[in-house]
């Protein structure tokens, strides 16, 4: 509204706001005078308690006990109204990310996390891959119990094949058994007619001889006959001889071209629109395991990579002790003051926005909302118009605040420099002292042995480092590896496409 109303209206808003922010700054300015106040008087009382014939605790000067716990208990309230205005507003926001979860992640098995190596040089990432929807699911059930029936059927006829050419050999078996038995009985005739022949029987003996002849004639004639009757016909067929012409016919190759009118595809290499479609559900599920496969790969990788660092970290604290009390050992051979001044060992880190993105999600650090929070003071400024011609006075808010957190913190790192100075006058006259002979033999071997731990524990750290980046370097390769193998999958998978279309065109015509 560019009326005379409108800016009239506009500049007592402006002159509201400014008069407000003036009345701020003003008790900032009398709080942060009360604070500097207040330092000088801890800084007063700090020098004071130091002295040793001084008895007087910071405790001592609490003059109202309950102030922190009124001021607790009246900031739970603020923080409990502010949480039943925002109700609202958070509710319609946790609704909206569930929304997003269910149309993004939910529908994701594995997203794309990324592991790289100590070094930084090498990384290897998981395949992002989808859930599969509840028709394709339905459809591997059903092709698997098609191929177990398949299966169960070919067993069945495989033992049914087996057993035909058994019945052969026992045919044959019978032939030779009964054989086996002619001879055994011709051998056991012959053996009686040498023993007869070799002894003659007495004349009242020889009527019985004759009628013993007379049985193993009969009953090499039954035996005979048995066998003749056995005896296939001879226009009878060997079961042997059927069973091989039926496999030759089955596997015998046709040199005939595809293209040729007379050629006709094999019984076997028949296919309609639900094998193909059978084949394409197998091969989905083939290139979901493969990947999933990989995919557990990474993961444990991920987590070796996790106790790695917990080991190393605590590894690493070990070294940085060892190297302080290195050169207290040091100086206090030489006796000279401890220079404490040394750039500790600083122990491996993950990228947890990358490697652990389900877990860090929702995670903001205190610079990203100082961040967002500036953003949404822009946002304000601009929609209220704050920084037209007729004034504003947020800059001065954000400059004054920033001026008394940097006091603050000036006035903290004075009070710590202080304390160090005074606890340092100890050691600096007890390192000005010299040492005898036992006590640098002494100090002489706990330097080696410290020595000799801080080797250790380096060269556990570096082999341990070096075998996680080899191995995410072979896992890398693999990777690569299956890369290639899954596009060409993925062509095939094309081509199945184009032949199903095909063969449903044919089943419509």
């Amino acid at each position: 509204d560019y009326s005379v109303q409108g800016n009239k209206k506009q500049r007592e808003a402006d002159n509201a706001k400014a008069a407000a922010e003036r009345y701020k700054n003003a008790l900032r300015a009398e709080l942060q005078q009360i604070r500097d106040e207040k330092q000088e008087i801890l800084q007063k009382i700090q020098k004071f308690i130091m002295d040793e014939n001084s008895d007087l605790q910071l405790s001592d000067l609490n003059i109202d006990r309950n102030l922190k716990t009124k001021m607790a208990q009246k900031l739970e309230q603020q923080k409990t109204q502010l949480q039943n205005e925002m109700a609202y507003n958070s509710e319609q926001i946790r609704i909206g990310l569930q929304k997003l979860e269910q149309a993004f992640l939910n529908q994701v098995s594995m997203e794309n996390i990324e592991v790289t190596s100590f070094s930084g040089q090498e990384s290897v990432s998981t395949f992002r891959t989808r859930v599969f929807p509840e028709w394709v699911q339905k459809d591997i059930v059903k092709v698997h119990e098609i191929i177990n029936a398949e299966l169960k059927q070919q067993n069945e006829n495989e033992a049914t094949s087996f057993s035909s050419p058994n019945r052969a050999h026992s045919v044959q078996f019978g032939n030779d058994h009964g054989n086996d038995h002619e001879k055994e009985k011709e051998n056991k005739t012959g053996n009686s007619k040498q023993k007869l022949q070799k002894s003659p029987p007495p004349p009242q003996q020889q009527p019985l001889a004759s009628k013993q002849k007379k049985i193993i004639r009969e009953k090499l004639k039954s035996a005979l006959e048995e066998v003749q009757n056995e005896k296939p016909d001879e226009n009878a067929d060997d079961p042997r001889d059927i069973h091989a012409i039926d496999f030759a016919e089955k596997h015998i190759g046709d040199f005939k071209l595809k293209s040729d009118a007379n050629y006709k595809v094999p019984q076997s290499e028949r296919i309609n629109a639900a094998q193909k479609r059978k084949q394409m559900i197998l091969l989905l599920e083939s290139i979901n395991y493969i990947k999933t496969g990989l995919n557990e790969r990474v993961l444990a990788l991920r987590a070796l990579k996790q106790r790695i660092i917990e080991n190393v970290s605590a590894d690493t604290q070990r070294l940085n002790a060892i190297e302080a009390a290195l050169r207290k050992i040091e100086c206090r051979k030489n006796t000279a003051a401890v220079d404490e001044k040394f750039a500790p060992i600083e122990p491996p880190t993950s990228n947890a926005e990358i490697e652990w993105p389900e877990t860090h999600r929702y995670k903001v650090s205190q610079s990203e909302l100082m961040a967002f929070e500036a953003q949404l003071k822009q946002e304000m400024q601009h929609k209220s118009g704050a920084n037209n011609a007729f004034g504003g006075g947020e800059n001065i808010k954000s400059a004054k605040t920033t001026t008394a957190v940097v006091e603050m913190d000036s006035t903290q790192k004075q009070q710590q420099q202080q304390q160090q100075a005074v606890s340092s006058t100890y050691e600096q006259r007890l390192y000005g002292v010299g040492i005898s002979e036992l006590e640098r033999a002494h100090l002489s071997q706990q330097q080696q042995r410290l020595e000799y731990e801080k080797q250790v524990l380096s060269s556990k750290i570096a082999s341990s480092i070096s075998s996680f980046d080899a191995a995410v370097s072979e896992i890398r390769e693999e990777r690569f590896k299956l890369m290639r193998d899954l596009k060409m999958t993925d062509l095939k998978f094309l081509r199945l496409f184009w032949e199903l279309s095909i063969l449903c065109g044919f089943q419509d015509t």
